[in-house]
């Protein structure tokens, strides 16, 4: 149950509905709770009750012989429906590699959606007042196909002769637009309050803990009475091209918020390489143009930060430090640069197991760079802000006590 008393519905001229802070809301206050109206497989392997991940040892349902968690699966209701189909057309899956998308999970989504509408057909008008962007979508060539295919499927092989290829588009449109994804592609919930709340880079609000059945948010800034509620609807720790662009492929809008109509994303240059001249280049309509002397990015540069994210991604405690021993020789990225962030995030989260002082300067230097980026980008109450910097005072209180 959502908490009213926090908020109201409202509606703003270019965003549609939205929701408003009816009084003043302090920092780390819950502002809002909500309950998924729908609980759906996200295109990777699932057991098709909880939504938990299968393997090739998962016992499969003893209807319809899709993979499940287990014989007796605590969420098997969420599978009724859509088991009666399964079974009856005989339709089974087959999974060459858990860790990738199948398109029948995404078929799944799909198909208990329209179930749930037949269902619950009062609760389901929530769904058909959500956006879908379809007119937009259907652009893309292979989306349109992909969805004809489903809708075919769901006629022919499943025998739902009545559902027509409007009613699978705005489905389809709607969980794009505003499913909540657990992570990895495995879950998407449909909220119908969550639904009305707009993006934006340094939103008010966030998360609290992981989506599922239910959803919290909490808030990470004073907000005022009259006030917007916001959150982010991506990673704000990617860079700006890539979060504008994964707004613009999913949600069909070109982000205006504050961080993304500065280039320099508030002093921090967390996107900009640096120019040969000393100075840093920002995203301008006509590329990446240097602030100082009009140079545009250096291609070479833009690779090897791509490469490096992955590396991060994959290297110990140990490969980070000579990475940054590398970098720092000869840097082509400013102090607060995403690069420096995911590196002292990630030495910060296995550092532990090996603290010497070389480390420990590194980190407190590095560390403090790194908090400083985090409140300017995300607030000081942000959870990303509130770990690495209770990490860092962890390992300065045990660093002293070893003196």
């Amino acid at each position: 149950m959502a908490e009213s008393c926090a908020w109201i519905a409202s509606y703003a001229e270019g965003k549609g509905r939205i929701l408003v802070a009816t009084k003043d809301i302090y920092p780390n206050q819950t502002v809002l709770t909500d309950s998924a109206l729908l609980s759906l497989p996200d295109g990777l392997p699932v057991c098709l009750g909880c939504l938990t991940p299968v393997q090739s040892s998962s016992p499969p349902c003893p209807s319809c012989s899709w993979l499940s968690c287990s014989d007796l699966c605590p969420q098997e209701e969420n599978h009724r429906l859509e088991c009666k189909i399964l079974t009856s057309a005989g339709l089974r899956v087959d999974i060459k590699e858990f860790g990738k998308p199948n398109i029948l999970y995404s078929v799944i989504a799909i198909l208990k959606t329209l179930l749930f509408k037949a269902e619950n057909p009062e609760k389901y008008e929530i769904i058909e007042t959500l956006m879908d962007h379809w007119e937009e979508r259907r652009k893309d060539l292979q989306v349109g196909g992909m969805v004809k295919y489903i809708g075919a499927l769901i006629r022919k092989r499943l025998g739902l002769q009545h559902v027509s290829d409007a009613e699978v588009e705005h489905v389809f449109g709607v969980l794009k637009t505003n499913g909540v994804g657990q992570g990895a592609g495995r879950a998407c919930y449909i909220y119908p309050i969550v639904s009305l709340m707009s993006h934006a880079c340094r939103s008010n609000l966030e998360i609290v803990g992981t989506p599922g059945t239910q959803i919290q948010f909490r808030a990470k800034t004073h907000i005022l009475a009259g006030e917007e509620l916001t959150w982010s609807y991506t990673s704000v720790l990617d860079t700006r091209s890539r979060i504008r662009e994964r707004l613009k492929e999913t949600w069909m809008f070109e982000c205006t918020c504050s961080r993304c109509s500065d280039p320099t994303e508030f002093g921090t240059f967390f996107s900009s390489t640096k120019c040969a001249c000393g100075g840093y280049l920002v995203e301008r309509n006509e590329g990446n143009i240097c602030l100082l002397c009009g140079d545009k990015e250096n291609t070479n540069i833009v690779q090897e930060s791509v490469d490096l994210v992955e590396q991060i991604r994959l290297y110990g405690s140990d490969e980070i430090i000579k990475l940054v021993e590398r970098l720092e020789s000869n840097s082509h990225y400013h102090p607060s640069h995403h690069i420096y962030s995911r590196i002292t995030m990630r030495l910060l989260d296995t550092c532990f197991q090996s603290l010497n002082e070389d480390l420990i300067l590194k980190l407190k230097t590095r560390g403090e760079i790194l908090l400083r980026t985090l409140e300017t980008l995300l607030g000081e109450n942000s959870r990303p802000y509130s770990r690495y910097k209770s990490i860092l005072e962890l390992i300065t209180n045990k660093h002293n006590k070893s003196l």
